[in-house]
């Protein structure tokens, strides 16, 4: 509720009780007082839940009835609803589900309808987080009115949903800064290269920061070929837990110039041997990590940075 709404609230209590018999006049106190009550605690609530920052989008949602509750119907005219998206910025699926209890989060469940409520409601949305997500394509038409979408997390594997969802993002979402891409199993990425929904996506974007892929079998030359559109802008690529192969002999050092990536790393990684780590040319690469990464051969022999 908000100041106006309170204010005209209290100052129609304030002309009824004016006029009001010794019968209505009790009545009408406590119809004050209950106001007043909700209004106090509905703002320490709001206030604790902005300070924890977790798990809003439920929280606010359960709010609002114990709000109706309280607030005798025929003041409801000049209550705005609560105008909770301007305080939800990220949205996780996983730990929605995770407040209803771990379980199916199809479209008949509460969890789905909770987070497509959220996503069609929260323009404000900045990063929203698809891993424990079953029917992503569901969540489609809503995530086409998110303006403010900066980062995207895609669980994988691809099916012809995820295809949607990539193709209609790529011609409504031109604002992501950061897209990570997580796969149960090993995935690769060469086959969804075929459908060219990724690099719709990627081409797409007005300035994409950072890219972040895991459990990814993957060649850094496609990689790299991938990207290429966003070598102006693009500072940080990390890969982790994935299959990096052999290169494509055909590939040409220095062919693509990423002017802006100052950071590449690969952690707990599988090298191919005879492979290239660093393909492309980098003039500004400040950090190169290889962590616990798994390789057969000799450093010497099988890397460097062009």
């Amino acid at each position: 509720m908000g100041k106006k709404a309170v204010a005209a609230a209290q100052q129609r209590l304030a002309s009824e009780l004016a006029n009001a018999t010794e019968d209505t006049k009790l009545e009408l106190e406590l119809q004050k007082q209950a106001l007043e009550e909700a209004m106090a605690a509905t703002k320490l609530k709001i206030r604790k839940l902005l300070r924890k920052k977790k798990n809003i989008p439920k929280k606010l949602f359960d709010c609002l009835p114990w709000l109706r509750g309280i607030v005798p119907n025929h003041n409801r005219q000049l209550r705005p609803p609560f105008n909770y998206n301007i305080h939800v910025k990220k949205l996780c699926v996983w730990d929605i589900r995770k407040l209803y209890g771990i379980g199916s989060c199809s479209s008949n469940s509460a969890a789905f309808k909770m987070i497509l409520l959220a996503i069609q409601r929260c323009p404000k949305l900045e990063k929203i987080s698809l891993k424990g997500c079953e029917e992503r394509g569901s969540y489609l038409r809503g995530m086409l009115s998110v303006p403010s979408l900066r980062a995207l997390c895609l669980p994988l594997p691809y099916t012809d949903s995820v295809f949607d969802l990539l193709c209609a993002l790529s011609r409504t979402a031109h604002n992501l800064e950061t897209i990570s891409i997580i796969s149960n199993d090993k995935f690769i990425l060469e086959e969804s290269l075929e459908h060219d929904c990724l690099q719709l996506l990627i081409q797409s974007q007005n300035r994409l920061k950072k890219i972040k892929m895991t459990k990814v079998e993957i060649k850094l030359c496609s990689l790299f070929k991938l990207l290429e559109s966003q070598s102006n802008s693009l500072e940080s690529i990390v890969l982790k837990e994935c299959i990096i192969l052999k290169d494509d002999p055909d590939f040409m050092p220095g062919s693509i110039t990423f002017h802006r990536l100052t950071n590449l790393c690969m952690s707990k990684c599988e090298l191919s041997i005879g492979m290239v780590i660093v393909r492309a040319h980098v003039p500004n690469l400040k950090r190169f990590d290889v962590i616990r990464c798994e390789a057969d051969f000799g450093w010497n022999e099988s890397w460097a940075i062009l």
